[in-house]
């Protein structure tokens, strides 16, 4: 039941928003960066509760500068066993002035998880307390060093010790016709026996050297330390004198990207971008037992080396634009392990190459175009294309997953408008793809999957009183394995599909407003003859979405709605070419919506669906949904 529900779950939420698109409550504008605002949402979905909070504040006067911001999200299922989840993200920041150039600063960050539906954290905490002097030596540059303490928490241990942080940057800094700026920080904490790091900075220039012709160059570093604690055997207890082993994740990065547009002239543009990045990520064990070779926890590293390139030429005119170019990365990932002096040769040997056999190299390519071209003042094209083909190579003989992969995706979209009134389009799109495994133990796996759709379009507003909108999509789904007739237990299979949505409304008054959602979908799985192109029909599946609503408006600032919502799904199964009823799944009740305008940033909206689900005319159980969301600007 609950696979049903989820279906409908999904299929309700993009077009209901649909039916009520002209209600104030989707109309708030978005709240500003530094605008002091608090959200709380509330949501019952059968067992599953969730609650949120995010708040901002943000103050400054003559004496001091204050920002707070807090995040808190918990999540609880019920059923025969409860699990839960919590979280919170904390964060407050102080400032006071003692001159242009200098001025005090503060800083406190928490970090609070509790969870009961993970195996290894169960509960988690980190908070730290900095102070410092922030320096200005000129207006557009600062640098702030900080230092306090962290507090940790993890697997009921704690730990505590010296934390700094060293803040730097500059804003945006124009000479001689180029625009630089730099952030950056160098954050460190010694907890011992845990450490942690998290430094990283970036440049950028840019310049601009004829009309909408520019240059830019983005330069990045990284470098990050995460201690944790791991169980520890028995032996490494007794051998170390310790409860847990520690693991140390460290990731150290470094790249830049270049981006060059040139106006060529009459409408042409050509760009050119580029990137290159080098990455190590290191798994460390603090412990290690060297007596037993065979049981070692090797320290393990793996290397990244990106490089992407492309180039476009577009074109860009009142009735016409088009883009066309070409994208090639390539990434080398190489797995090494540690080795250690005094252990067996063989032994190390060997996990090196178990270790390497994970190495890799990826290649794609991809060639593109997207064109939009205006008719005529009552049709405009839209297409988007691409050509795709990644390589995936693995030098050791033992790894079998070398393939290649081919792609084709096609949009096509016309759109005509026959009068202020009524307008139609419609959108076609191919999908091709196709994997080849090159070593013949995967080569079961070779198939093309091919995606065909169509959908039209029908939008009907005769007046500012009534809408209607209506949608109709045909799509067919065939996966195709290569070998099947090679291979008794490979089998393709096709998915067909074809769906309705009518979704309209009607404002009876200034103040009252109807609306009638309908979907209905039909699919049909089966086993496929590619070559025949027949299939053996396995499941047939038809679901019908009706939902009517009223809603009322009062001076703008009440709202409230009532209606009714239904989903029913019959499921049919074949015996030979005999279609068989399996059964009716139905789920309905009301539902109802209010909201509250408190101002013109804020407001409290309730939404409540009572649910009851049949199976096959029998009750089987009934829920009460509930969601809520209070969103308060100050």
């Amino acid at each position: 039941m609950n696979t049903a529900h989820a279906i409908l779950s999904a299929v309700l939420i993009v077009p209901v928003f649909l039916v009520s698109q002209t209600d104030f409550i989707h109309s708030l504008p978005p709240a500003l960066a530094d605008s002091n605002r608090a959200r709380i949402g509330f949501e019952r979905n059968i067992n599953t509760y969730n609650w949120n909070f995010d708040g901002n504040f943000f103050h400054h006067d003559t004496f001091a500068t204050t920002r707070i911001a807090d995040r808190f999200t918990s999540s609880l299922i019920q059923g025969s066993f409860v699990s839960f989840r919590d979280e919170n993200t904390f964060g407050m920041s102080l400032s006071h002035d003692l001159s242009q150039q200098f001025a005090l600063t503060g800083e406190a960050q928490s970090y609070v998880l509790s969870d009961n539906q993970s195996l290894d954290i169960s509960k988690a905490g980190v908070h730290t307390l900095v102070g410092g002097i922030s320096y200005k030596p000129l207006p557009n540059i600062f640098f702030t060093p900080m230092a306090g303490i962290r507090y940790d928490v993890q697997q009921g241990k704690e730990d505590n010790g010296f934390n700094y942080n060293i803040l730097f940057g500059t804003d945006t800094i124009n000479t001689e016709g180029y625009r630089a700026s730099m952030n950056g920080q160098l954050n460190q904490s010694d907890l011992h026996p845990r450490r942690f790091g998290n430094n990283n900075a970036q440049i950028s220039v840019a310049t601009d050297f004829s009309e909408e012709s520019s240059d830019s160059l983005r330069v990045r570093w990284s470098d990050n330390r995460w201690d944790f604690y791991i169980p520890a055997d028995s032996m490494l207890q007794k051998t170390f004198g310790v409860t847990s082993n520690i693991r140390t994740r460290s990731d150290r990065s470094y790249g830049f990207q270049n981006y060059l547009q040139y106006n060529v002239g009459n409408g042409f543009f050509a760009q050119l971008r580029g990137s290159v990045e080098s990455r190590s990520i290191d798994n460390n064990f603090r412990y290690k037992i060297l007596t037993d070779p065979n049981s070692i926890q090797f320290n393990t590293t793996v290397q990244q080396f990106t490089i992407n390139g492309g180039g476009y030429i577009r074109y860009l005119s009142r009735q016409f634009s088009s883009m066309v170019g070409m994208e090639i990365g390539e990434r080398d990932e190489k797995h090494l392990i540690e080795t250690i002096d005094g252990i067996d040769h063989n032994v190390q040997l060997t996990n090196a190459k178990k270790e390497s056999r994970l190495d890799n190299t990826g290649l794609h390519t991809t060639v593109r175009n997207t064109t939009r071209m205006v008719v005529s003042s009552a049709d405009t094209v839209l297409f988007n294309g691409s050509i795709g083909l990644f390589r995936y190579d693995t030098p050791d003989s033992l790894n079998t997953d070398d393939r290649d992969e081919q792609s084709i995706n096609a949009s096509f979209r016309e759109m005509h408008r026959f009068n202020e009134s009524f307008s139609a389009s419609l959108t076609a799109e191919v999908s091709l793809t196709h994997v080849v495994y090159l070593y013949k133990d995967k080569s079961a796996n070779n198939n093309w999957n091919r995606i065909f759709r169509l959908s039209p379009e029908l939008l009907y507003t005769p007046s500012k009183k009534f809408r209607m909108y209506n949608a109709f999509e045909v799509l067919a789904n065939y996966t195709v394995f290569d070998f099947e007739f090679l291979i008794p237990s490979v089998q393709s299979y096709s998915f067909r599909q074809v769906a309705f949505l009518d979704s309209t409304s009607y404002d009876i008054t200034q103040k009252v407003q109807v609306g009638l959602l309908g979907h209905v979908r039909i699919y049909e799985r089966g086993e496929l003859h590619w070559d025949e192109f027949s299939e053996r029909p396995q499941q047939y599946v038809e679901e019908v979405t009706f939902s009517p609503e009223i809603r009322y408006y009062y001076h703008e600032r009440w709202y409230f709605a009532a209606g009714f919502r239904s989903f029913a799904q019959k499921r049919f199964s074949y015996v030979g070419t005999n279609r068989v009823y399996d059964g009716t799944f139905l789920s309905a009740g009301p539902t109802t919506h209010i909201a509250i305008r408190l101002s013109p940033r804020s407001q409290i909206e309730i939404k409540g669906w009572k649910e009851f689900q049949q199976q096959s005319g029998k009750k089987i159980q009934e829920f009460s949904n509930v969601t809520m969301n209070v969103r308060y600007l100050f």
